[in-house]
């Protein structure tokens, strides 16, 4: 489940979509996006468990699917580094399925990135968990909350700006260009303060910007991720081309309810 606060804020240490309600939804961020912002307090974060498929995955002879990314209803356990090490949903098992392949040909002699190794890797890595982010803004276009999905390291960028600034008490004072750039492993999310509000800020952005406390802005993050219960993840695992029958799992009874 979301984690939020102080809880999420600890996810990003270094050592350690769709959505199911109708309280809260993310704004779009794709790349060229940007915002004025006012940012919240650090500690006024969540985290969560994301698993799906964005595009179509093509590695060697297979191809995998797309599925919209899900949040399982029973969050596996992981060690520091973050990865599944019990309580293992379906695509944890999944994800293991090909890594203790990979992981057998190099304790043969294999490297890990030969072309019978990598491929293998690539594939549990279509399945494994990966840790996301949701950072809530004031939009002083429209002075209302809106709320960011990001991934650790882009997390981690926007944070270190945050904390900063709260750390001086500056927050309420402060407006930011947040804006996201670039493309795959190049993406870019940064987070800039504005010198002159007078000048770079817009009336409309000016009045929100004066009205908006961010200190007794309260994010409420209920509806932004779909939460799927065991059987939904072996469905939308079975829509990714997967065979569960490897990792020993049937596929749930045809008049279960399903949303898809």
């Amino acid at each position: 489940m979301v984690l939020a606060g102080t809880s999420a804020l600890a996810m990003l240490d270094d050592s350690g979509q769709g959505a199911s309600g109708n309280d809260s939804s993310f704004s779009k961020f794709s790349s060229g996006t940007k915002f004025i912002v006012k940012a919240l307090a650090p500690d006024k974060i969540a985290s969560f468990d994301s698993y799906g498929i964005f595009k179509d995955a093509t590695i060697g002879d297979d191809t995998f699917r797309r599925v919209n990314s899900f949040e399982p209803e029973t969050p596996s356990t992981k060690n520091d580094k973050g990865y599944a090490t019990d309580n293992l949903t379906p695509w944890d098992l999944a994800a293991n399925y090909y890594n203790e392949q990979a992981q057998a040909l190099i304790e043969d002699g294999a490297d890990k990135d030969s072309a019978t190794v990598k491929p293998l890797r690539a594939k549990a890595a279509v399945f494994r968990l990966k840790q996301r982010f949701i950072l809530p803004f004031v939009d002083l276009d429209t002075g209302a909350l809106i709320y960011i999905d990001m991934s650790k390291l882009q997390a981690q960028a926007i944070l270190k700006v945050t904390k900063k600034q709260h750390e001086k008490g500056k927050l309420n004072r402060l407006a930011f260009e947040l804006e996201k750039s670039g493309s795959g492993k190049d993406t870019v999310v940064s987070m800039t303060p504005i010198v002159d509000i007078e000048d770079e800020l817009t009336d409309k952005q000016q009045a929100n910007f004066a009205k908006v406390d961010v200190d007794a802005v309260e994010p409420n993050f209920n509806g932004l991720t779909f939460v799927a219960n065991h059987a939904q993840q072996v469905e939308n695992l079975v829509a990714t081309g997967f065979d569960i029958s490897a990792i020993g799992i049937e596929a749930p009874e045809k008049d279960e309810e399903l949303p898809f």
